[in-house]
């Protein structure tokens, strides 16, 4: 068994609250979570899905995205996420089952994800135990 740890609770606050909630920021008619969330379907490469949720206001709109994504063969627990991500990853971590083979870890604020670097990085952590996914740093332009 496989699962993966989707965080969700973040507060976005490097972009400084412009946005209401950024992963549930509609971008080219899906959210920034339901992305994540397709990728990972479409992978097919976890059996349970920990989401962290920030308050119970974003907990009823991440399980919305969620009933019109998640297939029937995924178990879906939503936990509530802490103060910084490596908490929200913590608390994650205390749902997941002892059993389980692979584990990933996606931020949701990421949402680039591609189902073809999910299988890879499925097939790598088969073979060596585990696994990263990382691309090269680009140069940024920052107006200030």
């Amino acid at each position: 068994m496989n699962a993966a740890i989707l965080l969700a609770a973040g507060q976005g606050k490097r972009m400084l609250k412009s946005v209401p909630d950024k992963i549930l920021e509609n971008v080219a008619g899906t959210t920034l979570f339901a992305r994540s969330l397709l990728a990972f379907r479409a992978a097919a490469v976890a059996d349970i899905w920990v989401i962290t949720f920030r308050d119970e206001q974003q907990r009823e709109r991440l399980e919305n995205e969620v009933g019109k994504v998640a297939s029937d063969s995924v178990q879906v627990i939503l936990e509530q996420g802490g103060e910084e991500r490596r908490h929200s990853v913590r608390n994650a971590l205390a749902r997941i089952p002892q059993e389980t083979e692979i584990l990933f870890v996606h931020d949701c604020a990421r949402p680039m994800i591609r189902p073809e670097s999910l299988i890879r990085l499925l097939d790598e952590a088969e073979q060596r135990g585990g696994a990263a996914l990382a691309h090269p740093v680009r140069d940024t332009l920052q107006r200030v």
